[in-house]
């Protein structure tokens, strides 16, 4: 481990190009008119599968013009089946809107709200399980870490 280079920059990494490729192969899924011009970012500290910000211009200027910032966990990814990552990827991109007259992009930050057409493609009790192993999955990595500083 390099001694100049912080915890923080140690929980950020390259996302992979499987990672990404799948999450652009969902995101296709929505059909959005515009191409979305996005960074994307690894992070162990994530405390989910997936998180989808909006650049602020300063952001967006620095990084080249990116609009948006993904970052996933691949920890998490690599402990979850497909249809429940799959799931939570889609949940992730249905918060993306893209004004059609500006071409902006927002993204809408809802407390748990299943989209209809989740629930019609995969059923409640698919989502909910989804959620649930996300959530199981972190609890272990919680407990593990413990056991780790208890050992």
């Amino acid at each position: 481990m390099n001694d100049f280079v912080s915890d923080e920059e140690e929980k950020y990494y390259e996302l992979g190009e499987d990672t990404i490729s799948l999450f652009k192969s969902i995101l296709e899924e929505k059909s959005i008119p515009f191409k979305i011009n996005t960074a994307y970012l690894g992070s162990v500290k994530l405390k989910k599968l997936i998180e989808i910000k909006k650049l602020s211009d300063v952001h967006s200027f620095l990084l080249g013009g990116k609009e948006m910032m993904v970052t996933i966990n691949e920890d998490l990814l690599a402990k979850m089946d497909d249809e429940a990552i799959s799931i939570q990827l889609e949940e992730a991109i249905n918060e993306i809107e893209v004004n059609l007259g500006s071409g902006k992009v927002k993204i809408t930050k809802s407390k748990f709200t299943i989209s209809p057409a989740l629930i019609k493609k995969h059923g409640i009790d698919k989502i909910l399980r989804a959620h649930n192993l996300q959530d199981e999955v972190l609890s272990q990595a919680k407990d593990m870490a413990k056991d780790i500083e208890n050992a």
